[in-house]
Parts: C-alpha cells; sequence; structure tokens
C-alpha cells in the first residue's frame, strides 16, 4: 500500500488503529510527518502495511448480481442440476 496516495483522512485513521495513543488532526504538521510517523511505528511493531486499506468481503459482497433476464434461466440450470445423479 503507497501511503502517499491515501487521503490524509484515512491516514489519521490508520495510525490511530495501529498506535498506542490515538491523535487529532492537528498533530501533523504534514502529510509527509504523518507518513514518517506511520512507518516507524510499523516497523517498531512488525505490523505490514500491504494489508491495511483492502476492503474485507462480506457476505452481500460475494453474492452475484443477476440481471431479470438471467434470473429466469439460472433457476432453470439450477432445477435441471438438481434432477441429475
Amino acid at each position: 500500500m503507497k501511503l502517499e496516495e491515501v487521503p490524509t483522512k484515512e491516514l489519521l485513521a490508520l495510525h490511530n488503529r495501529i498506535a498506542d495513543k490515538p491523535v487529532g488532526p492537528k498533530t501533523f504538521a504534514t502529510r509527509t510527518k504523518l507518513v514518517a510517523r506511520i512507518e516507524q511505528i510499523a516497523a517498531g511493531k512488525n505490523i505490514n502495511l500491504a494489508f491495511f486499506g483492502r476492503p474485507k468481503r462480506t457476505e452481500r459482497s460475494t453474492r452475484m448480481v443477476l440481471s431479470p433476464e438471467v434470473a429466469p434461466l439460472l433457476s432453470v440450470i439450477r432445477r435441471w442440476r438438481s434432477r441429475t445423479p
């Protein structure tokens, strides 16, 4: 994950998740200092920053969204599969 491409608000949230003491938005004078502090904390705690920022998979995101034209065909296929041994 490239921290330079992450919005400041998300960087601050990431910092507060990994740091021992949460901070406010006015704590760091620049984004560069915030990024440097996150990298310093991550190195000290052996945290892999590549796993942060990946969306969590939910049950809803794994479902297929079918168009109205495809849904009846899919139900026919499922009925046919359940009949075959």
